[in-house]
């Protein structure tokens, strides 16, 4: 059996045995989720297996990735039938949790490899946009059924360097040079890419690149953004109004929301993702005018969980308990009237009793159903679905 079958068939057995389980829902699920979209993409596998045999890349990643399986259906055991590891989960009911989230990250970093997801990350230097893709029905799969090719390959992550960018920057700024002074790069880039940067488009753009506003951006930043694309696509993606409907997801666990920001682009939704509220206010209060515009539950809304680990206004992280207090509190100030969901987990979802006192305001622990339609009814334009409008909805 090839490595591309020995991964799937891991994943059909995983979710088979996570399916029966009644505990530990919050970090299962989110397990369960993201080995369902590898199910899907990793169809183009069965369908052209000459694509597998010529790249050892893929290959290894695969070999990786079975190995995180391995220890997930390990652990996933371990902790629900071994007497003496219940009793300890009984007694320190975290250490389970942790373990299985350290699991989760680790496949989601190999998830995010194999599919090619390059723009989402487990560090944000400021935010990332992540545009929305065409919208396909999805159906069951079995490992026995004849599998159609999609309509996009895998390609492996290379650590070669863009072409493109190496070619902008030796010619603007010199071999060895690691950064640029912002009010250059943007004339610059401009000038190299012949594409005309507003002073609103190179304040977007400089919210990626400089997120710390010094006055420079370096080169492995400029790198970061750009990875395997195409420059003019990515600036503009970063530069241009966002692509409308758009929702704005405000949370600190990229690694995490990973799965369910590819869900929401499924339906046709562009995503914007920022990892903590400082950065959040300043994006927000950038394209305020843009976002005025379109302040409606058709067109934009947003996501925040109630707690975060962000810098405090000294640089230094913190856990801020009442993080989705706050953004709701911000925008409502602002005067944003869009849909607000609170995504938090149990342990944090009664700090959420004040979206009951907001008309546009709900919250939800991890319950993916809720989640699912309100990006869905997002992408198909709605104004009128209210069923994520409640407390603990």
């Amino acid at each position: 059996m090839d490595v591309a079958s020995t991964v799937y068939n891991l994943t059909v057995g995983i979710l088979a045995y996570i399916g029966q389980l009644g505990e530990m829902r919050d970090v299962t699920n989110e397990i369960a989720s993201t080995l369902q979209l590898m199910q899907t993409n990793m169809t183009p596998l069965f369908s052209d297996p000459e694509t597998l045999e010529a790249n050892q890349s893929l290959v290894n990643n695969l070999h990786s990735i079975q190995e995180i399986l391995c220890d997930i259906n390990y652990h996933l055991r371990l902790w629900t039938e071994s007497r003496s590891h219940r009793f300890l989960r009984w007694v320190q009911p975290l250490t389970a949790t942790q373990q299985l989230k350290g699991d989760r990250d680790r496949l989601m970093v190999r998830y995010i490899m194999l599919t090619g997801a390059l723009q989402i990350v487990d560090h944000v230097h400021g935010y990332n946009v992540i545009p929305s893709v065409p919208h396909t029905p999805q159906r069951a799969l079995s490992i026995d059924t004849p599998i159609q090719s999609l309509p996009f390959t895998i390609e492996p992550t290379v650590s070669t360097a863009n072409p493109e960018v190496v070619d902008f920057w030796d010619k603007c700024y010199g071999d060895g040079t690691v950064s640029a002074k912002t009010s250059h790069f943007c004339v610059d880039i401009s000038s190299y890419l012949a594409l005309y940067l507003s002073p609103l488009a190179c304040k977007r753009l400089l919210l990626r690149l400089d997120p710390r506003n010094t006055g420079y951006v370096s080169c492995e930043t400029f790198e970061q953004l750009i990875k395997n694309g195409k420059m003019t696509e990515v600036i503009s993606s970063y530069s241009e109004d966002p692509p409308l409907p758009l929702l704005i997801w405000i949370d600190d666990d990229l690694v995490g929301n990973a799965p369910k920001v590819l869900e929401a682009t499924k339906y046709g939704v562009t995503v914007i993702q920022l990892a903590s509220t400082s950065t959040a206010k300043t994006w927000i209060d950038v394209n305020k005018e843009y976002l005025k515009a379109h302040d409606n539950p058709g067109d934009i809304r947003f996501i925040s969980d109630q707690v975060r680990v962000e810098p405090g206004p000294d640089g230094v992280p913190f856990r801020n308990e009442d993080a989705g207090t706050q953004i709701t509190k911000y925008l409502r100030g602002q005067g944003f009237k869009a849909p607000i969901l609170i995504y938090t987990d149990r342990q944090s979802i009664l700090k959420t009793h004040y979206v009951e006192s907001d008309k546009m305001a709900g919250s939800v622990s991890s319950h993916y159903k809720v989640f699912k339609d309100y990006v869905a009814a997002l992408g198909a334009r709605k104004t009128g679905d209210r069923g994520w409008n409640k407390f603990d909805a």
